[in-house]
Formats: structure tokens, C-alpha cells, sequence
């Protein structure tokens, strides 16, 4: 199974913020018109890989190595499934891509969005914000990596983050919330 870069932020023109945009990355997954996919955010580094690559059944996880992107995996045994489950791997937060994956990431369709908004957030914040406004709303679940993220304090951080970065008039109903779980051992 290949990797499929969906989106990424970076800087251009010095200290101006954009997201990068992979157009092929929902395309490559080949679903039908019929199916409507479960999309599942898994938030963290290594640990969160290991456990991807397991549950998809797959060493292209390990691969890739980190990144500072979304991609997307599709689970194999849900592919046929009215709702097949697509795990989104989340690594917007790291800030810088490997050499390799600049250069893949290159040859592939994308497009760009200025983000007019980001005024003098960093890269972490941007994140943090992609994550709470776009795609934990598109997510059923959301799942935090306790050992990738600086162990539960650092959860409980980056959970506070997403408080301060919601707005109230962005809010959603409390039952389309996704459901957070955070993930602290992967050993078993």
C-alpha cells in the first residue's frame, strides 16, 4: 500500500503561511461513489507509526518515517465496507520534512491555500489549529499518543491548546464531537 500525502503547512516568501494541499490524496484511495469512509486522526511520532503500521497491516508505515504532514491509509479489511475506516496520520505539528519526503511530496498534484489568518502563530499553533477546526469535525475519533507527545502532561497541554484555539461561534453540537482517546501504551 503507498503512502498518500494529503496536507502540510509551510512558510514561503519568508514569514507568510500556507497549507499545501495534495489533490491526488483522497483520489488514490480508489473508494466507490457509494461509500462513505470513517475518517480516524491519530496524533503523535513513533509510537503512533507502529501502531498504524500494525493495524493496516503495512511497512510502508515505517517508510515513510516521520513527516510534517497528513496522510492518508486506507484499513484493508474495512475496504469493502460501506463505511471503510481511512486513518488520517498526523504529524502537522513537526516542523520539518525529511529530504526524501520533500522530494516525493514534489512530483505529486497539489495546490496552495494562503493562511491569511495565521498572523504571527508558529508552526506548532497552525497545527494545533488545523487539527481542532478541520479535522477533528471530519473525524469520529481522535486519538492522542501519550510517549509521542510528551506523556499525559503533554496531552493535557496540547488538549488545553485546542481549548484556547476554539472560537465559540465555531463550536459543534456535542454529539457530532468526535470521541478522544488517548492512547498511552502500545506495547501489547
Amino acid at each position: 500500500m503507498a503512502d498518500h500525502p494529503w496536507i502540510a503547512i509551510s512558510l514561503f516568501e519568508g514569514d507568510r503561511w500556507r497549507v499545501e494541499e495534495w489533490t491526488s490524496a483522497f483520489p488514490s484511495l480508489s473508494l466507490s461513489d457509494t461509500q462513505s469512509p470513517e475518517l480516524i486522526a491519530m496524533i503523535g511520532g513513533s509510537a503512533k507509526s507502529k501502531l498504524l503500521r500494525e493495524l493496516i497491516a503495512t511497512h510502508a508505515v515505517s517508510q515513510l518515517g516521520p513527516h510534517s504532514t497528513v496522510h492518508l491509509w486506507a484499513e484493508p479489511r474495512s475496504y469493502q465496507w460501506d463505511t471503510p475506516r481511512i486513518f488520517l496520520d498526523c504529524e502537522l505539528h513537526r516542523e520539518r520534512l525529511s529530504m526524501t519526503q520533500q522530494h516525493h511530496a514534489k512530483k505529486l498534484p497539489k495546490r496552495h491555500r494562503d493562511i491569511s489568518w495565521a498572523g504571527q502563530y508558529g508552526h506548532a499553533e497552525i497545527a494545533h489549529i488545523l487539527y481542532n477546526r478541520v479535522l477533528a469535525p471530519l473525524s469520529s475519533v481522535v486519538c492522542y499518543f501519550a510517549s509521542d507527545l510528551g506523556g499525559l502532561r503533554g496531552v493535557a497541554k496540547l488538549l488545553a491548546q485546542l481549548l484556547i484555539f476554539d472560537m465559540p461561534g465555531n463550536r459543534l453540537r456535542p454529539d457530532a464531537l468526535p470521541r478522544a482517546l488517548i492512547v498511552v501504551d502500545t506495547s501489547s
